[in-house]
């Protein structure tokens, strides 16, 4: 058996025991002992909820070898109340036979996405792969987040600038809850890159010099993509409120997402978006 399959087997008992402690047995609509003592729901009753023997379901929480069908997983998702995106993190784990692996862009973006991510000026925009590496971007998000250019490339990646570069942490005003949200967002859509050598790296090298990181990867908590408000801290045009949006390209091209800040309409965020975006650069303007 693979490494690969050893390091998924152990996910899958750590995120089963994890979302097993999460909820109550009230929750679940079980009866409850004056005596009870236990925390969350015991094996037993995630077995009996899920419709499986408690055997089988403790051999997942000790990352032993199973093979369950997806019919299995479906039921063993609505006993631990799982959302859509933590289903989908499941079965990868469970049955990573069933998921392909990760494609990964190109290094560069192909000529109509190109002209799509110019033509989505004046809003800033870049363009992310399933590692998260940013491989294109347009001139309003070179003027907002610094000229990606001049990043060195292997550093040239989202969670490494929030977690590892100082101008991105002070560029963001919510900076905690987005960069914890980001650590559940990339686990769902990194699920498939346990093989990926930069991958595991950037893990470790996060989990190293990061002390916030380290302390949400464990967590096991996943997220989807989120589409919300995110307030930019810049140090030249002020503070400017987005619309927050990642949209996925077809899996043809190589899983990309484009990332899209639109500013909101409340007469003073587009006017100073406008005005960075026309502006000089600077030395000043975080890189």
């Amino acid at each position: 058996m693979s490494d690969s399959e050893t390091q998924a087997r152990r996910e899958l008992a750590h995120f089963l025991k994890d979302r097993r402690l999460r909820i109550s047995a009230r929750d679940a609509g079980l009866p409850i002992s004056p005596r009870r003592r236990a925390q969350g729901l015991l094996r037993e009753e995630v077995a009996q909820l899920a419709g499986i023997s408690v055997t089988w379901y403790t051999w997942m929480e000790q990352a032993r070898p199973t093979n369950p069908s997806m019919p299995v997983l479906k039921r063993l998702a609505r006993a631990l109340r799982l959302s859509v995106t933590e289903r989908a993190y499941l079965i990868s784990l469970a049955r990573p036979d069933l998921a392909p692996a990760a494609a990964l862009a190109k290094p560069e973006l192909p000529t109509p996405l190109a002209a799509t991510l110019r033509g989505l000026t004046p809003h800033p925009a870049y363009v992310v792969d399933p590692r998260w590496d940013v491989v294109a971007w347009n001139e309003p998000a070179a003027r907002l987040f610094g000229d990606f250019g001049k990043i060195e490339h292997a550093a040239r990646n989202v969670l490494e600038l929030l977690f590892l570069d100082s101008t991105w942490k002070m560029l963001f005003a919510d900076w905690a809850i987005i960069a914890e949200a980001a650590v559940g967002q990339y686990r769902a859509s990194a699920v498939r890159l346990r093989d990926d050598p930069a991958h595991c790296a950037r893990i470790a090298r996060l989990t190293e010099r990061s002390a916030e990181f380290r302390r949400w990867w464990p967590c096991q908590d996943v997220h989807g993509a989120a589409s919300w408000r995110k307030t930019i801290n810049h140090p030249q045009a002020g503070m400017i409120v987005f619309d927050y949006a990642a949209l996925r390209v077809d899996d043809a091209q190589g899983g990309l997402q484009f990332v899209i800040y639109t500013p909101v309409a409340d007469g003073v965020s587009s006017q100073r978006l406008t005005k960075l975006v026309a502006a000089k650069p600077r030395r000043s303007t975080p890189r």
